[in-house]
């Protein structure tokens, strides 16, 4: 009797909706804690339609194997339709595609590790992004939660004492909250990155 050897990686997607249009962004990824992602990734973004109980495919674009968050670790957000545009995160970029035929616009690496969040802000103005934490670095030492605009300007990043957020940044009653590697709850002003106060929540 032979045994099945487990995988080690699968297939993990992202999906945001825009009326009856279904962007999503999917890649390999590792499927055990601690060990990364295989060296092929085999990074898409496609466009779906929703027709009755089906959707159908729109175009598919293939961004390639490059090194995205390793999906045993944490839920991630990384792909948003916004004022007629597809946002993505894609390595350690934001990237901005057409809708219509998913040609790409703009291109802006963020920080020295993969993107594990982008969300719109409240107003749908910005974009509140997150790099993974581990082995996070910025030359000034901040933070790796910042907000760009919609053009890919960056408008702010949180400064905080070395402290890395984990990826999970949320609107609560119209605050914005992040929580840290070190248990911090930080409650943040969305439109200039100042922290507004923090909570021990261990």
């Amino acid at each position: 009797m032979t045994s099945k050897i487990p995988s080690i990686s699968k297939r993990y997607a992202d999906r945001a909706e825009d009326g009856d249009l279904v962007v999503e962004i999917s890649f390999t990824g590792g499927n055990e804690l601690g060990k990364g992602n295989p060296e092929l990734t085999d990074v898409r973004l496609r466009l779906l339609k929703k027709e009755a109980d089906r959707e159908h495919q729109v175009w598919t674009r293939d961004l390639g194997n490059v090194p995205m968050p390793t999906g045993a670790w944490h839920d991630f957000d990384l792909v948003q339709c916004v004022a007629g545009k597809i946002y993505a995160g894609v390595s350690n970029s934001l990237r901005r595609f057409n809708l219509a035929d998913g040609a790409a616009e703009w291109t802006i690496e963020i920080g020295n590790t993969a993107l594990v969040q982008v969300i719109p802000s409240s107003r749908r103005d910005m974009l509140i992004v997150c790099n993974t934490y581990s082995e996070y670095e910025h030359p000034k030492g901040l933070a790796n939660l910042a907000a760009f605009s919609l053009e890919g300007n960056e408008v702010w990043r949180v400064a905080c004492n070395g402290e890395v957020f984990i990826g999970n940044a949320r609107f609560e009653d119209g605050v914005l909250l992040s929580n840290t590697f070190s248990c911090w709850e930080y409650q943040i002003d969305e439109r200039t990155g100042k922290v507004l106060a923090k909570t021990f929540t261990k």
